[in-house]
């Protein structure tokens, strides 16, 4: 019974997890390990049949979540892929405005952005399923304020001072701003160039 409850155990997680969406993903994977314990103890149990007959029973639980997994996993990899090509189309066109605001040098020059950039952005057709896996909650690359200069550094490759300054991007002038994307949503406020995106 402890043999049979132990190999059930990775996958009563995965169906957990199908159960309960706030469970973090890599708290089930991690689960998945234990299937591994018979497979390693194969090559001395070979002769024993009911070691045989667990090692049976652990490939069947794993086909089955292999095999349940991989629509999943391929919505996973369709979903990230378009929100990435979308992100840095979005971002391209937002920063070929701010190169040409009066007073804008790269690098030094702060940016700032005011406003959520995944609500710009439309979910991926037929991917509300997959929603409630841990990363995809968001439509877009950039995902909250720290992601926004290492999304310049590492993708764009670009020399973007970026900085998030509470006082600019509350100040009445902002809020008159219009959001993207109608003109003027780029515009220098004091030495920072402030993109209002909602």
């Amino acid at each position: 019974m402890l043999i049979l409850l132990v190999t059930a155990l990775p996958f009563a997680a995965n169906l957990m997890r199908l159960l309960n969406t706030d469970v973090h993903d890599l708290m089930v994977y991690a689960v998945w390990l234990l299937y591994l314990v018979p497979l390693l103890l194969l090559k001395w149990t070979a002769k024993e049949k009911p070691f045989t007959e667990l090692c049976g029973l652990v490939l069947f639980f794993l086909s089955f979540i292999v095999f349940a997994n991989i629509q999943t996993d391929n919505a996973v990899y369709v979903k990230k892929e378009v929100e990435s090509k979308a992100t840095l189309s979005l971002m391209t066109e937002i920063m070929a405005e701010v190169e040409q605001t009066e007073g804008y040098e790269p690098g030094k020059t702060g940016v700032t952005f005011v406003g959520q950039l995944s609500n710009l952005l439309q979910e991926v057709p037929g991917t509300e399923r997959i929603k409630g896996i841990s990363g995809c909650n968001k439509s877009s690359a950039i995902t909250y304020e720290e992601t926004y200069q290492a999304y310049f550094d590492y993708v764009m490759l670009r020399d973007v001072k970026v900085v998030f300054d509470g006082q600019i991007r509350g100040a009445q002038e902002v809020q008159r701003m219009p959001s993207y994307p109608q003109k003027g949503y780029v515009q220098r406020v004091e030495d920072v160039v402030v993109i209002k995106l909602e």
